[in-house]
């Protein structure tokens, strides 16, 4: 019969600590995937404290519901996510679903026919990161969760869309990659954190996924979004990755 355990979980950064988080986790199997929501809450806490502390040093936030200039960037996910996300989009019903999918397949597409996707694919080799980066941003590709300019998958957005907090004026985020952008300084970075676990415990290839070839990531790692661990062990190891 699954027993159930009580975790108690206190994060403290620079910025000041979070209210005290005791979560109930029993000894049933649980995968990557299931880590996500958890770690999307502690997430936006440890963001809130960091957007408090540049509010009192007088910066103000400048990103806004209706904003979508960031969405044309290329978003990093923890390979927990691409499991995560992959299955909340199967999981809708086709009428939400298609359109969706449609959008991963055109940006795929052109990306493929101006060659582009091979130096995405090879980012976990190369490195090369601020190039590709710039070069996809200058496609000006909409994510494929942008609708009328705003995230329609607000509530389970990716781990580095929620640590990407803006100060600078708004007309900068144009040109990011050229201009100066202001962003909040995090003191611990979960997304990172969160790819690092997978790399470790499910022997995944070191790096983040490209939020574009999350699909065919997760067809490619399948048996590793399957796999499952006891729950109170998986939870365990992965506060010791995203809250170090």
């Amino acid at each position: 019969m699954p027993t159930t355990q009580i975790i108690k979980i206190k994060v403290e950064t620079p910025d000041g600590a979070l209210a005290p988080i005791q979560i109930a986790v029993s000894d049933e199997p649980a995968g990557l995937a299931d880590l996500v929501p958890f770690i999307h809450e502690l997430t936006s806490g440890v963001v809130a404290l960091a957007i408090g502390r540049a509010e009192r040093d007088g910066r103000k936030l400048s990103c806004r519901a209706g904003c979508g200039v960031c969405c044309c960037q290329l978003v990093p996910i923890a390979p927990a996510e691409a499991f995560y996300m992959v299955g909340r989009i199967c999981a809708l019903p086709m009428a939400e679903r298609k359109p969706i999918l449609d959008r991963f397949n055109d940006i795929k597409k052109r990306l493929t026919d101006i060659g582009l996707i091979k130096r995405i694919s090879a980012l976990g080799e190369t490195g090369d990161n601020d190039t590709v980066g710039s070069d996809y941003f200058d496609l000006q590709l909409p994510c494929p969760f942008l609708v009328d300019q705003s995230c329609s998958i607000h509530e389970w957005r990716p781990i580095a869309c929620r640590e990407y907090n803006v100060t600078s004026p708004p007309r900068l985020c144009a040109d990011p990659f050229r201009d100066k952008v202001d962003t909040i300084k995090l003191h611990r970075r979960m997304s990172s954190g969160l790819s690092r676990f997978c790399t470790e415990v499910a022997g995944l290839p070191s790096g983040q996924v490209p939020l574009p070839l999350m699909f065919d990531y997760y067809e490619t790692f399948k048996p590793a979004a399957s796999k499952t661990w006891p729950c109170a062990d998986l939870f365990k190891q992965a506060m010791g990755f995203v809250l170090k």
